[in-house]
């Protein structure tokens, strides 16, 4: 039962690219101040790849209205997952050419962030009583 509601339940994100469409990371200058610029509802799953000829892990971003947003990532790899923010790599594929390129999602949980913010603002009014 647990586990049917959670599957239920999306992940509402925002997203910032970290690499350009050519595969080249994004300068550090521009890595650091980067906002998020896509989001939408995030989803990692398993499945089977006729091209590769394996099971991969798909790392997608759909628009609220279930359209996808960004290219997926295939085999994709969770290296960060800390206080609501996930940093997601994989390889993009080219639906035309199917040239793969390599790309990083930086991610951010918006229920998380959003509690976090509530949670810095209560904590600031609660200091400005005392």
């Amino acid at each position: 039962m647990f586990i049917q509601y959670f599957m239920r339940r999306t992940m509402l994100v925002i997203l910032a690219k970290m690499f350009e469409d050519g595969g080249r990371p994004l300068a550090r200058h521009r890595a650091v101040t980067l906002p998020p610029s896509h989001q939408g509802v995030f989803s990692l799953y398993e499945e089977h790849d006729r091209d590769l000829r394996r099971t991969v892990r798909i790392a997608r971003l759909d628009s609220v209205l279930g359209t996808e947003t960004l290219l997926s990532l295939y085999d994709a790899d969770v290296l960060m997952c800390k206080d609501g923010i996930m940093t997601v790599t994989g390889l993009e594929r080219d639906p035309v050419t199917r040239k793969a390129t390599a790309q990083s999602w930086y991610i951010e949980i918006v229920d998380v962030r959003k509690r976090a913010e509530l949670r810095t603002a209560a904590e600031q009014q609660e200091r400005a009583r005392t």
